[in-house]
């Protein structure tokens, strides 16, 4: 039987005397892939939280002298004295509660205001009839969607905020936060009951804008 294809190239004399004169290398293997490079965790870097703040008292004026005032600090008074038209180093904990009132502002050691944007009013922070209304850069949002910065400027405004031992800690602020709010709350819901009884509830509207 002749054979054909495959099996007749393999039976040809001529191949065979080729084959064996040009021997072919044995096959090599496919080369190993290079093992995957390990990789490792870069834990995020938290933005640098500044120690000290520098604060102007707009309200004090040139030719009347300092203005001092007091504060509640880690549970004691403490006085602070404002010289006209030069800003006071103070500890970023204390110039963030100055810093809740218009008349503080935000500056360098020379003098030169810097950008401070303050928490948004809140509606329990309403006059009798004033509208609540949502700017075009402003939102509604959880306490865990702000930024740890932010967090912390929340927490340190409020009083006994600068007793947190970590300040970096965002369920601890988050807590200390959501704490005092209730107790605000509380104790707003207690006034009001009293002033219910003496015949005068203040309104506030809470509306949305478009």
């Amino acid at each position: 039987m002749e054979a054909t294809g495959l099996a007749a190239l393999e039976a040809d004399p001529a191949i065979a005397d080729f084959e064996a004169r040009h021997p072919q290398p044995d096959p090599q293997p496919d080369p190993q892939p290079d093992p995957p490079i390990a990789e490792t965790a870069v834990p995020a870097r938290k933005p640098r939280i500044p120690e000290t703040l520098f604060v102007l008292d707009t309200t004090a004026k040139p030719g009347k002298g300092p203005r001092e005032h007091e504060m509640i600090v880690d549970g004691l008074v403490k006085p602070f004295k404002f010289e006209p038209g030069i800003p006071l180093e103070l500890p970023l904990a204390v110039a963030i509660k100055f810093l809740r009132h218009d008349d503080f502002k935000r500056t360098n050691a020379k003098g030169e205001l810097l950008p401070y944007h303050r928490k948004p009013r809140q509606p329990d922070e309403l006059k009798a009839g004033e509208r609540f209304t949502l700017k075009d850069h402003e939102t509604i949002a959880r306490y865990s969607e702000l930024t740890d910065m932010a967090l912390l400027q929340r927490a340190l405004e409020l009083p006994r905020g600068e007793m947190i031992p970590d300040k970096q800690d965002r369920e601890a602020l988050i807590a200390f936060i959501t704490k005092a709010e209730i107790e605000k709350r509380k104790a707003n819901a207690a006034k009001q009951g009293d002033l219910v009884e003496g015949g005068f509830v203040p309104e506030a509207e809470v509306t949305e804008e478009d």
